[in-house]
């Protein structure tokens, strides 16, 4: 309908249009898609590139960013055709997308060149306008810098993100770093970085399962542990392990438990980090002491007090 009063087809107002030609000469497009592509296409430029920039920022946007991306935003016109509509009101006033599909057709409009550039250039500027939120931000900028295609820095973002999250929202924290795995398992092979950038997300995803109540044992875990015997990188592997076993103590599976704490701190004392040790030691003894293996936890709690020991001195 909004379509065709913006032709001429209808005239009036809306919930009492009259029309102005036969029924017979009208014609509409072949899609909802091309319906709403239409009706962006007659808008004039600044609106346009408005909605355009808009859709890169995001389902909602406010104008300061528009503004910093080099866009003077029209607004008055896009609000009065129902493309997008102001849902805050204050000072700095937010917009959003009228519906998601107008947004999504407004974004795919747009050359891949140009999408990319405007997404680089969004992370560059939240980034920049407020460099002691950045790691609050991380997560939006990793978005960007991915959708941009610069996945390097993406997965370092997200990375990012998921430690700043991980004592704030640990829910939010491992869809980061599931976020970074994806990004990791899709570079080249030939990619000198990429068996470590793929290892990194794992070990942490494993290391947190118990928090986020996941299941890692069997085919992730398994995963995690032939990537580091490939790498050998035993650290990784460790931390991963411990978190397993705690896992597997909370589910009450404490055999497993058991069974892989040793495991875990013949690794563990095998690298040679008093630092690592005494961090990771926590999981093992816990597993023991569910099991009752009192002579492992107290031989085990007494090299990490050593180790803390030598540490502090």
């Amino acid at each position: 309908m909004r379509e065709l009063a913006e032709r001429g087809v209808l005239r009036g107002e809306r919930g009492a249009y009259i029309s102005t030609t036969e029924g017979g000469d009208i014609s509409v497009p072949a899609t909802l898609q091309a319906t709403i592509a239409a009706r962006i296409d007659r808008l004039d430029p600044k609106a346009k590139r408005t909605i355009s920039a808009a859709a890169v920022v995001g389902s909602r946007f406010r104008l300061d960013l528009l503004t910093a991306l080099g866009v003077e935003p029209v607004v008055a016109h896009l609000v009065a055709a129902q493309l997008i509509d102001q849902v805050n009101f204050t000072a700095r006033p937010e917009y959003a997308f009228h519906h998601p599909l107008i947004r999504a057709v407004a974004y795919e409009a747009q050359l891949k060149s140009d999408r990319a550039e405007l997404h680089r250039r969004v992370a560059a500027t939240i980034e920049g306008r407020d460099p002691e939120s950045a790691d609050e931000n991380a997560a939006l900028i990793a978005e960007h810098l991915e959708a941009a295609g610069d996945l390097h820095a993406a997965y370092g973002w997200h990375m990012r993100a998921a430690t700043w999250a991980t004592n704030r929202d640990i829910a939010a924290s491992r869809l980061s770093w599931e976020r970074a795995e994806k990004i990791a398992d899709a570079l080249p092979a030939e990619d000198p970085d990429r068996a470590a950038m793929r290892i990194s997300p794992r070990t942490m995803l494993c290391g947190i399962a118990w928090r986020v109540h996941v299941n890692v044992a069997g085919d992730r875990f398994d995963e995690l542990r032939e990537l580091c015997t490939a790498a050998a990188d035993k650290a990784s592997l460790a931390i991963g392990m411990a978190g397993l076993v705690v896992d597997h103590a909370y589910q009450d599976r404490l055999r497993e438990a058991s069974q892989l704490a040793s495991e875990a701190m013949g690794l563990i004392e095998s690298i040679g980090d008093p630092t690592l040790t005494v961090g990771l030691s926590l999981a093992p003894i816990y597993a023991k002491i569910e099991s009752g293996e009192w002579c492992d936890v107290l031989r085990w709690s007494q090299a990490a007090i050593d180790l803390a020991d030598v540490s502090r001195q």
